[in-house]
């Protein structure tokens, strides 16, 4: 079974590709996929300012499984949704130094890879972005299209 944990950019492609959402949602019920989410992917999406684009990322929480942060970061952490670690230097690394919230999120989501022992789905490109900290970390980072076709998904023919 493979397992991920979704950064919110990851949840774009799986509702905008025709047919995404349902090659997933089929290697989540036949046990080929588990997808795993944090409080902080329900809180960016809930962030999604237009109503209908919010509704159709939402959809893919009914495919994840809750599961509590790989650590906690006073002022990003859900208290009850995180775990306690003294982890501090990868944390600190995934964090790129900064210890104001600055990439705290992206921190949190990495460090659940790491102590989940799965991939990362993110869609980052940006220098210094979570997918280059959790790759230096040697989390294993995948792009939502590197996962879709995993699963046996191809796009279909724009033509």
């Amino acid at each position: 079974m493979r397992r991920v944990v979704l950064d919110c950019n990851g949840v774009d492609p799986l509702v905008d590709l025709p047919g995404a959402f349902e090659v997933v949602k089929r290697a989540v019920e036949s046990g080929e996929l588990k997808l795993l989410g944090t409080h902080i992917l329900e809180e960016e999406l809930a962030a999604t300012p237009d109503e209908e684009r919010r509704g159709k990322l939402q959809r893919v929480l009914q495919l994840v499984q809750d599961t509590p942060t790989g650590g906690f970061i006073l002022g990003a952490s859900a208290l009850d949704r995180a775990r306690l670690s003294n982890d501090v230097a990868s944390i600190d690394a995934l964090r790129a130094g900064r210890s104001d919230l600055t990439h705290a999120n992206d921190a949190l989501i990495a460090h659940t890879c790491m102590v989940e022992g799965c991939a990362l789905v993110t869609n980052e490109e940006k220098g210094g972005s979570l997918r280059s900290r959790a790759l230096g970390l040697g989390i294993e980072v995948l792009r939502s299209r590197e996962l879709l076709a995993e699963l046996g998904y191809q796009e279909p023919d724009s033509a």
